[in-house]
């Protein structure tokens, strides 16, 4: 039996391994890998940058400031068992002259798949009477239109205001396409989630994807990381299983917002940095993921959904939806 967490050891000397390599400022900026509240039980984090020499550690201690121990390399295995539990992960580069050397620390719950569908146990879906509802998105900053949409559904000011739950009434971004939109006030983030993008599958199964990214100034964006779990092609009509994804907007049922926790964005550089303030983020951006695999997850694997589609193909977007505590 291997060990519910396994370290992969070495590097490639071919990038130039250890604190010296060209390009490199871990001093300031520490590792990074996917950062997912809930993630399915095996996923593998492979920490960046690739010509650091790094170590990595692991604890069940959701809260612990440190892991049991640490291993040489770049790769933690989350466990396959005992599900579902925390996991507490961490790394830092080794062989750093700094003062106080970055490092990474990030809770994962590890479960053997994503959420159900909206109204099962365990479900994360918003509904668009939901009590934390606190405000809707206000404003269409750009947006860009993909293949496949006609005339009649390109209308970006149906994303604006309250969800409706209804098949129209929708902004359809087409296959690749983006939209902006601005949130006032600002969202900061607190317990749980802050933010919910809605879109408008007839059912629990016809699911259109779309990754969702935010800013604080309108010019740098820090995407979710997202999963998925459906490893072949689905056609044009053809179902999904919403246990199958995670972080991606357009898992649930028209009426039903999928969250985002700004939390999950905490270790990235330019939050870090400040180019991205958490307590003060404006603008979200929806990016239609073409549902033929082009495109790839936070873990490497193609995201596929319903392809192709004609007329409103894509992400039929819906609302966004600011969150704060249930009244």
């Amino acid at each position: 039996m291997r060990p519910p967490l396994l370290a992969t050891l070495g590097c490639l000397h071919l990038l130039g391994c250890g604190p010296g390599a060209a390009g490199l400022d871990l001093c300031s900026a520490p590792p990074q890998a996917p950062t997912l509240g809930t993630v399915h039980a095996g996923a593998r984090l492979r920490f960046a940058p690739e010509g650091a020499k790094l170590e990595v550690g692991w604890s069940p201690d959701a809260q612990a400031a440190a892991p049991t121990a640490w291993w040489p390399g770049r790769e933690l295995v989350l466990p396959d068992q005992d599900l579902p539990r925390p996991v507490r992960a961490f790394a830092r580069a080794l062989g750093l002259d700094c003062a106080a050397p970055p490092g990474f620390a990030f809770t994962y719950q590890v479960q053997a798949g994503y959420p159900p569908p909206a109204g099962e146990p365990g479900s994360t879906a918003v509904a668009l009477d939901d009590p934390r509802v606190r405000g809707w998105a206000r404003g269409v900053v750009s947006v860009s239109f993909g293949d496949g949409v006609e005339a009649t559904w390109r209308e970006p000011a149906r994303a604006l205001g309250p969800a409706e739950g209804l098949a129209t009434g929708v902004v359809s971004l087409g296959e690749g396409g983006r939209i902006t939109l601005e949130l006032e006030p600002p969202l900061a983030d607190g317990t749980g989630p802050e933010l919910a993008v809605f879109e408008n599958g007839l059912d629990d199964g016809f699911l259109e994807l779309a990754r969702v990214a935010v800013s604080s100034d309108g010019r740098t964006f820090a995407r979710f990381d997202c999963a998925t779990l459906a490893d072949a092609p689905v056609g044009a009509y053809e179902r999904m299983d919403t246990r199958d994804l995670g972080g991606l907007a357009g898992k649930y049922r028209a009426g039903f917002g999928t969250p985002f926790d700004l939390g999950e964005l905490a270790t990235r550089p330019e939050v870090l940095d400040g180019r991205l303030d958490l307590g003060a983020v404006r603008y979200v951006r929806i990016e239609d993921v073409p549902g033929d695999g082009r495109q790839r997850d936070s873990f490497g694997q193609p995201i596929y959904d319903p392809y192709p589609t004609t007329g409103s193909a894509g992400f039929d977007l819906d609302a966004v939806a600011a969150l704060g505590e249930g009244s």
